[in-house]
């Protein structure tokens, strides 16, 4: 595919050790790092797609590119949210949630941050 054809493509890329609390003091976490995620982010973001990277608040991610937008997620269940509300935007028919709630997401890239509450 040439670089013009990937122009308005999207990818979405999720990284990082989720992480659920058991209590106050003790968390069941995975001992991914979030460096393959980025590798991939990098690379796609380098061929011309638009890339959205939900990635753990722990994992270091300094020099994000201009066309990459970067949320941030801390638990399975923020993911699973975060990652359901991204396919509710795309297929906007799908019902996902029975019951209404609030949920604010950060979405950040190079040039801006903005807030979306759901």
């Amino acid at each position: 595919m040439s670089k013009a054809e990937m122009n308005g493509k999207k990818i979405l890329i999720t990284g990082g050790p989720t992480n659920e609390p058991i209590d106050e003091v003790m968390k069941i976490t995975n001992m991914s790092t979030g460096s393959f995620s980025i590798s991939l982010t990098e690379a796609f973001a380098k061929g011309g797609y638009e890339v959205t990277l939900i990635l753990n608040k722990g994992v270091k991610y300094k020099d994000i590119p201009e066309n990459v937008d970067l949320i941030r997620v801390e638990t399975t269940d923020e993911m699973t949210i975060t990652l359901a509300l991204f396919f509710r935007s795309v297929y906007i028919n799908f019902p996902i949630f029975h019951e209404p709630f609030f949920f604010r997401i950060t979405v950040s890239n190079k040039n801006k941050s903005r807030i979306i509450l759901f």
